[in-house]
This record gives structure tokens, C-alpha cells and sequence, in this order.
């Protein structure tokens, strides 16, 4: 099949990592692959990956005939509804009504969400949330799961984890990334490592992973 998504930017964003993680993904399995974004530079990207850039996605699409268009931020939904370019999809990896950083657009958002066109997410949760706000009859939904990397980030062997077993003082190690001036999770994240602490269970929490220096009231909440 030729499977095109559509990005409103590919700076580096986790959400866009998934797009060329399944994009290669994809390509491995002898599918062919178009991506196209309206700006961004995806350099970050550590494999190589071929992306299109287009202010519109309408001309960048006249001479391509996918078999599926994946729209994936909510403003790219609505533009892979109307291309008449194969089936629409929307691939969705967060419910972006409920942040709080975009409520004043969040009526937008849902009017895209509407859009009767089968959606797939990577947890089952987003299933649920989908559910809920639009009902189960309103357009198909599909969980196809979160996507890793294997190369870059391997799992430890059999041996590996035997060793961490039996392990007297072995830390559990907890990885967050992202800005905690962000409302989505990182708070969250850091408030349920304190209180594990609390209970005297041993955390390694790696916590430098961010665009803006620690602050304050961040360091408090782990101590």
C-alpha cells in the first residue's frame, strides 16, 4: 500500500518521532511511505527519512494517489478528510482538547474530531476518552499500540535482568521527559515518584531531560 501522512511540523516532538518510527516501520514491511509536513526540520531524526515540505497539502498531493492519508495533529485531520485521496485516517496519540494550553481553541478541535473518519491510537485509553466525548457508533476506532524503537533503545537480556534480581539495593529507574511547565504530565509523573519514595521504595528519577532549566518548585516536589 502507499500510505501518506500529513505533519503540521516536523520539529523535534515525540508525536512526530512515532510518525517516522512507524513511516520506517512501514517501509521495512514493503509499503511505500509519503510524508508531508507544512515546515519544520527533522535533522534531529537519527535514520534517514524523506519528507516533503508544502505550505499546502492540496497542490503538494496533486500528483500522488495514496491508499491511505493519516492525518495526525488535529489541524491535518481535517485536510486528509477533503483531499479525496484515498481512505482518511486519523491518527490519534493524545486527546488534544483536553489541554489546558489549547481551551480556547477547544471547540475547534472537536469539531475536527467529529469528523466521521476511522481514527487509530496507540492506547487504549485514547479509546475510552474518544468514547466518551463522541460515543462508540460515531466513526471506527482501532488501538494499533505505541511503537519503540529497538534499535536505539534495547531491552536488557535474560542475563541483565537476572542480574538486576538479585540485586540487594537495585533501583527501579525512571526516565521523564518534557517541560513541567507543561499541564500534560510531567507534575503528575513527579508528585507519584515522591510518594513511592514516601513508602520507602528505592527511584532512580533521571530528570534532565527538558527545554527550560530545573526549577524550583519542580526540584521540591522529589526532594
Amino acid at each position: 500500500m502507499h500510505i501518506c501522512y500529513l505533519l503540521e511540523s516536523t520539529e523535534l516532538c515525540g508525536g512526530v518521532r512515532i510518525v517516522f518510527d512507524q513511516a520506517r516501520a512501514l517501509i521495512l514491511r514493503g509499503h511505500r511511505v509519503s510524508i508531508l509536513s507544512r515546515l519544520g526540520d527533522h535533522e534531529w531524526y537519527p535514520y534517514p527519512v524523506e519528507v516533503h515540505y508544502a505550505p499546502d497539502f492540496f497542490q503538494a498531493c496533486a500528483g500522488i494517489f495514496p491508499d491511505i492519508v493519516v492525518g495526525t495533529f488535529w489541524k491535518t485531520i481535517k485536510p486528509a478528510a477533503e483531499l479525496n485521496r484515498g481512505l482518511p485516517v486519523h491518527l490519534c496519540q493524545g486527546c488534544e482538547w483536553s489541554i489546558p494550553e489549547y481551551k480556547d481553541i477547544h471547540a475547534d478541535i472537536e469539531n475536527v474530531y467529529r469528523l466521521p473518519i476511522p481514527k487509530i491510537t496507540v492506547g487504549e485509553w485514547l479509546n475510552e476518552q474518544i468514547w466518551e466525548r463522541f460515543g462508540k457508533g460515531a466513526f471506527p476506532v482501532e488501538c494499533v499500540g505505541q511503537i519503540a524503537d529497538t534499535d536505539m533503545f534495547q531491552p536488557p537480556s535474560l542475563m541483565e535482568k537476572a542480574k538486576n534480581f538479585f540485586r540487594r539495593c537495585s533501583f527501579s529507574r525512571i526516565l521523564t521527559v518534557g517541560m513541567f511547565e507543561s499541564q500534560v504530565s510531567i507534575g503528575i509523573a513527579l508528585k507519584a515518584v515522591a510518594r513511592v519514595r514516601e513508602k520507602g521504595f528505592p527511584i532512580y528519577l533521571a530528570r534532565y531531560i527538558s527545554t527550560v532549566p530545573l526549577t524550583e518548585n519542580e526540584r521540591q516536589i522529589t526532594h
